[in-house]
């Protein structure tokens, strides 16, 4: 657990991210009313779906792309005046198109994070009942065993042990493939 009222590594990272969309969305909607109305920034709106999808669920993701179609498509938005509703059309297919990419996207590595966290938890399976740890003491010898993996995050390699009291005594075998 965590002591006091320390937050967890990274939450401020993950608050951030998930307020980044409608910062970037107030940010787009004030300038478009401060800026002369030659200047077109409405279609700016398709990035914060892009932002919601990069940095936090697929649910916000959602949420984010409605926000920015009802702005982009309502009445008075950004964009409105000469040629403003072929602007907001085009700014609501790009919200869709960059949704829709991000959304499979989101679904593909999803899915392959869930076959990564399978493999390795099939793999540390094996690699328990492979390179199980021996007992503190095989006859007459006292025994300690540690496995390293050279790799970051792999607890899987192709080290083996083993220490066995036979008749001829205390056999042992150590290897690295």
């Amino acid at each position: 657990g965590y002591m006091g009222t320390r937050r967890p590594p990274g939450s401020g990272r993950a608050h951030f991210l998930f307020v980044l969309p409608g910062i970037w969305v107030g940010v787009v909607l004030i300038l478009e009313i401060l800026l002369p109305a030659r200047i077109q920034l409405a279609p700016l709106l398709a990035a914060a779906p892009a932002i919601a999808c990069a940095g936090t669920g697929r649910r916000q993701c959602v949420w984010m792309a409605g926000l920015c179609a009802f702005v982009a498509l309502a009445p008075g938005a950004p964009g409105n005046g000469s040629g403003g509703e072929v602007q907001r059309v085009g700014t609501f297919a790009a919200i869709l198109t960059v949704v829709a990419a991000r959304y499979v996207v989101s679904v593909r590595r999803n899915r392959m994070l869930g076959e990564l966290t399978q493999v390795r938890a099939v793999a540390e399976v094996a690699q328990r009942v492979l390179l199980r740890p021996p007992r503190p003491e095989v006859g007459d010898v006292l025994v300690a065993a540690r496995s390293a993996s050279a790799s970051a995050g792999a607890s899987v390699g192709g080290d083996f042990y083993d220490i066995v009291d036979t008749p001829y005594g205390v056999r042992a075998i150590i290897g690295d493939v």
